[in-house]
């Protein structure tokens, strides 16, 4: 890191004319107990802080070596909805194993039940509790 070239002086700010190389491992060497207050490649001055935890700059980032911004994917929110794939498995599938061997409106109750009891934290809170009470509900035939 911070192989890119200097636009300017870290100690005082100097513009290094184009004709001039100059590199950070160089310039510790130059001068290795002078503090960098300016950022040597925006010339920017570095914040009383910075400069007394990092005196001679080794955690400047040059901004053409800084790292590239990766940007996650956004969100299938119709066939992978966040509230549905938490722990590693996704609702529907669990679903599906729940339900093997169910019919009707035993199997629909269950998986009504499931879903709403799968989701109920990270969707509708009492709400989805209280509708996967009815599907019990109605599973014990208390409707």
């Amino acid at each position: 890191m911070q192989h890119t070239q200097f636009k300017y002086l870290p100690q005082d700010r100097t513009q290094v004319p184009d004709f001039v190389t100059l590199y950070a491992p160089f310039w510790r060497g130059v001068l290795p107990k002078k503090a960098w207050v300016w950022n040597p490649w925006t010339g920017d001055p570095r914040a009383g802080k910075d400069i007394k935890t990092d005196p001679l700059g080794s955690f400047i980032v040059p901004p053409a070596e800084a790292p590239a911004v990766v940007t996650p994917p956004p969100a299938d929110v119709v066939n992978h909805p966040a509230h549905y794939t938490a722990g590693g498995i996704e609702c529907i599938d669990a679903i599906a194993a729940a339900t093997t061997g169910l019919e009707g409106i035993e199997a629909a109750c269950t998986a009504n039940a499931l879903k709403y009891l799968w989701r109920w934290k990270r969707k509708n809170g009492l709400e989805d509790l209280r509708k996967a009470r009815w599907y019990i509900n109605h599973l014990l035939g208390d409707n």
